[in-house]
């Protein structure tokens, strides 16, 4: 902050200024304001009036680091997938989510149509003892349409991602592999421990 120290020089006849003021010093102050803004208001108002319009904020629960062991090859494609996005590669950054799912899934038989055996990428079937049926199911469906929907930039050179394509297929993403973190199961993490050791 610059603040000019003034003091009156010459009183004058003029009555729009009836005084002359002279600088005597000047100074010169810093500091740090520290502003915390709620949450609220933050989105409420702030955002708004900058032109976001209306946001929702969704929170998820952090997942530690370490639990992450498992699946490192997920944890640091979705932090790609993020400073992709963030620099404006939104395809690339697509490109990353699909990375991300790729220690999830294994190579299975499954029968086609016609009753051919077919190869196809499945969740790993270790998840189906900790997860129980249905919760497998779900997340073996919901992971394998994202994984979809991420596959064009690998195989479509057609396939064009918008900001706001790649910022939801980075946020459904990265519930899903939080969600698959959180509910790991203990074999897999242990696996993976003994691998590096």
């Amino acid at each position: 902050m610059l603040a000019d120290e003034l003091a009156p020089v010459v009183k004058t006849e003029d009555k729009a200024r009836p005084v002359i003021w002279g600088v005597l010093d000047h100074h010169k102050a810093t500091g740090k304001l520290h502003v915390e803004i709620p949450r609220s208001k933050w989105v409420e108002q702030i955002l708004p009036a900058t032109g976001f319009g209306k946001t929702h904020l969704l929170e998820l629960p952090t997942i530690p680091i370490e639990k992450c062991a498992g699946v490192k090859a997920a944890f640091e494609a979705l932090q790609q997938a993020q400073n992709l996005e963030r620099q404006g590669f939104y395809d690339e950054a697509v490109g990353s989510c699909r990375k991300a799912l790729e220690p999830f899934f294994e190579t299975v038989d499954k029968p086609d149509k016609n009753g051919n055996m077919k190869k196809v990428s499945a969740l790993k079937a270790s998840w189906e003892t900790r997860l129980g049926k249905q919760t497998y199911e779900w997340l073996d469906g919901s992971l394998r349409a994202v994984k979809q929907a991420v596959n064009g930039p690998h195989h479509l050179s057609s396939t064009s991602f918008r900001q706001m394509e790649a910022q939801m297929l980075i946020i459904v993403t990265t519930s899903l592999v939080a969600y698959a973190v959180k509910t790991q199961p203990e074999d897999n993490a242990a696996e993976s421990n003994s691998k590096k050791s």
